[in-house]
């Protein structure tokens, strides 16, 4: 395209952007003003939360080890298994899960199949349901699962992991159990976000929806493990 031609189309639409908002203007001290700080206070939110996320995948991520590492050190010190599965919902199969970590720690315990379980939103639609799960055997009985949904699918965990059977991991619900962590965040003033916003971020996670009600999980079949964490 003519670059002359682009200015003045550019120039045009300008012009007529700027009559709109020097019009509207006039309207900010008559009411005009609620829209921009109710909108002013939903951009804090969102960006806090996402912020917030980010800061505490980091810090998670320096307290935890990845799988071969746990499979190498720890696994091997549990000679005996609890019978039946244990799944474990974690942010992401290359760092055992947190209440994996305090599950062990704590209970001194390893069941018979453990499932390293994380859910990924991909950026379409609708995920087909042939593509639905990815399975990995890690060996000594571990899995890693990775669930894949589209940004309008619902997510259904139980359903999703009745489809890893057709990749060789066989569950029964009846001897399945769920562990999530559950974090209680303390704000601290260390490098991150403003202290008021750590507060922010704390009270809308204490608030947020369940991990468990969220991904329809039977409330029967979850142990939520806590964990206390500074950001």
């Amino acid at each position: 395209m003519n670059i002359y031609l682009a200015v003045t189309m550019i120039g045009f639409f300008l012009v007529i952007d700027i009559a709109f908002l020097s019009a509207n203007l006039l309207k900010l001290f008559h009411g005009g003003y609620v829209p921009l700080i109710i909108g002013g206070l939903i951009f804090v939110l969102m960006a806090t939360w996402k912020k917030g996320r980010y800061l505490l995948g980091e810090r998670l991520k320096s307290a935890l080890m990845p799988p071969e590492r746990f499979l190498k050190e720890v696994a091997p010190t549990f000679p005996n298994r609890l019978p039946g599965t244990a799944i474990f919902m974690a942010r992401s199969t290359n760092l055992i899960p947190p209440a994996l970590f305090h599950n062990v720690k704590h209970n001194q315990v390893l069941h018979d199949t453990v499932v390293l379980l994380s859910v990924r939103t991909e950026e379409i639609p609708h995920v087909p349901i042939p593509a639905r799960v990815e399975v990995e055997n890690l060996g000594m009985g571990f899995f890693s699962v990775m669930v894949h949904y589209g940004f309008m699918d619902t997510p259904n965990i139980p359903e999703a992991m009745r489809l890893c059977a057709e990749q060789g991991l066989k569950l029964n619900p009846i001897t399945t159990t769920y562990f999530l962590s559950r974090e209680t965040l303390i704000a601290n003033p260390i490098p991150g976000m403003a202290i008021w916003r750590e507060h922010l971020f704390s009270f809308m996670t204490r608030n947020a929806y369940r991990a468990a009600t969220f991904f329809k999980i039977p409330a029967h079949q979850v142990v939520e493990l806590g964990i206390e964490i500074e950001i």
